[in-house]
């Protein structure tokens, strides 16, 4: 297993500055250049699981426990805070204009981290606050992951890596498995349990021994060509939403991630503190 890393990582939060990039440019008018901004969002769960699988099991280490209250605290502190601004704000804009909004169902899913089942369902089309789906599945998972992980933790410790990899790949099939019968996209890709497997892949690249992370970020020019491919080419758009190219672009992001957490004087660190 990685050893658990207390000090700030450096680049991360350029990857995650590029990822907001990627997705900003998606839904402007470069959506035609940008194509694939989406895989922003991939890098960003994969992020996601990472570091909070890595601050987990380093309390798990530290203390033999994992203070589940002050977790779900800390997580509500750090995000509830932005959100309700938010929220208020949009309130306040359905009130002045009404139609052909309705504000019990643009405000509410967002609240509650459902908003990824409104969409996926087709409930309804949130025009204001529809982009909170990506944080909800986040908030799913940090719900229901430190319970499972605490699990595996206690009665299967030495056997991590195997726990977490038989679940991504559960993920992966069950995605594939709806994807078989004809399943709506959006349902396949807002549903918590079709696209965690990012979150997931984040996770096992924490709990992966050392050396195998920094094997698999030698691949990372790899990874990083694949991401612009999906990215920048309507063809590695059409790839990336099919059965197999869905976790491919996880697993790159992966990829670069394992690079910059294992080799910190690494000129992508250097590129993505600049950024």
């Amino acid at each position: 297993m990685n050893q658990p890393q207390h000090v700030r990582i450096a680049g991360l939060d350029g990857l995650r500055a590029l990822s907001v990039i990627a997705v900003f440019l998606a839904h402007t008018g470069l959506a035609g250049v940008v194509g694939g901004g989406y895989v922003g969002v991939d890098v960003f769960f994969v992020l996601s699981g990472y570091l909070i699988t890595n601050l987990l099991v380093a309390e798990h280490l530290r203390t033999g426990r994992i203070d589940l209250p002050a977790f779900y605290w800390r997580r509500a502190r750090r995000l509830y805070p932005a959100l309700l601004l938010m929220l208020a704000g949009v309130g306040v804009y359905c009130l002045i204009f009404p139609a052909p909004l309705r504000l019990g169902l643009e405000v509410l899913p967002a609240f509650f981290y459902v908003m990824n089942w409104v969409r996926a369902f087709e409930i309804y089309d949130a025009h204001l606050t529809g982009h909170t789906w990506t944080l909800a599945i986040e908030e799913q998972f940090y719900l229901v992951w430190p319970l499972i992980l605490l699990g595996v933790l206690k009665f299967w410790p030495r056997r991590i890596l195997i726990a977490v990899a038989l679940l991504t790949v559960a993920v992966i099939g069950w995605r594939s498995f709806l994807m078989s019968h004809d399943f709506p996209v959006v349902r396949v890709y807002c549903g918590f349990d079709t696209h965690s497997d990012g979150l997931l892949i984040g996770a096992l690249l924490a709990v992966a021994p050392r050396r195998w992370t920094s094997w698999a970020g030698k691949l990372w020019p790899v990874a990083a060509a694949y991401l612009c491919f999906v990215l920048l080419s309507e063809t590695g758009v059409e790839f990336s939403l099919q059965a197999l190219g869905y976790p491919l672009t996880p697993l790159a992001a992966a990829l670069v991630i394992a690079k910059v957490v294992t080799d910190q004087r690494s000129t992508l660190v250097r590129v993505s503190i600049v950024n």
